[in-house]
């Protein structure tokens, strides 16, 4: 858009000087520059659109479904994929500790066996969060003493006038019953032979660090007290 003369005596006319009526002038003129960009960015265009449907025409069409070769249609398999790495924590779970949850179901499973007492299934939901609990308030080596304690109670093995027997929610339920269990007495035949014996009472370390269980602690402390016989 270009400034006419008569908008230039109107300007005049209302008080503006030559300066600004030069500047006014100057910016009505047409941005000569912005109209041949667009034209560059059409004319790109256009080019970039032509050698697109080039390449289109240039590909070999697809043959008829009877006769295309569906192998080329296979993607062959990613190894990453088709045959993933071993998971660090996978390939090392059989070299890892057990927990301590796992230790005290099988040396609760393996005592009331022995005994009795009712056997368990592995701890979930609120049997896990009481075993905790015991945990925090007696610690893992009071706890699992208290499971052989309580297999030296008759009562709680089952001979009592209803035939009850004791299970593992009834030992983790509160603090009280661990610490019942933990009042009964070790045969003293057994507390007397490890005092006496130093290999029974290394056995008995083991037993209570959770390295063996305890059908191997009876197995090993009755072969160390026929060998002593």
């Amino acid at each position: 858009m270009s400034i006419t003369p008569e908008a230039i005596r109107l300007m005049a006319e209302s008080g503006l000087d030559s300066f600004k009526i030069a500047e006014i002038a100057e910016a009505l003129k047409p941005d000569r520059s912005s109209a041949a960009e667009r034209q560059a960015r059409y004319r790109q265009r256009k080019k970039a659109k032509k050698e697109v449907r080039k390449a289109k025409e240039a590909e070999p069409q697809a043959a008829p479904d009877n006769e295309r070769d569906v192998t080329r249609d296979v993607t062959p398999p990613n190894d990453i994929y088709s045959n993933p790495p071993a998971s660090p924590s996978l390939a090392n779970a059989n070299d890892a500790p057990p927990k301590f949850s796992d230790r005290f179901l099988a040396e609760w499973n393996e005592t009331a066996k022995r005994c009795g007492m009712r056997e368990a299934r592995p701890l979930t939901g609120s049997r896990l969060t009481k075993l905790r609990a015991r945990v925090r308030e007696y610690g893992e080596d009071a706890v699992l003493e208290a499971v052989k304690r309580l297999s030296t109670s008759k009562f709680h093995c089952g001979e009592n006038d209803r035939g009850w027997r004791a299970d593992i929610g009834w030992l983790i339920r509160n603090g009280e019953n661990i610490a019942k269990a933990l009042e009964f007495d070790l045969p003293k035949t057994a507390a007397t032979a490890r005092q006496a014996n130093p290999e029974l009472k290394a056995l008995h370390a083991k037993w209570q660090a959770g390295e063996i269980t305890a059908a191997e602690f009876d197995r090993q402390r009755d072969a160390l007290v026929r060998r002593a016989a």
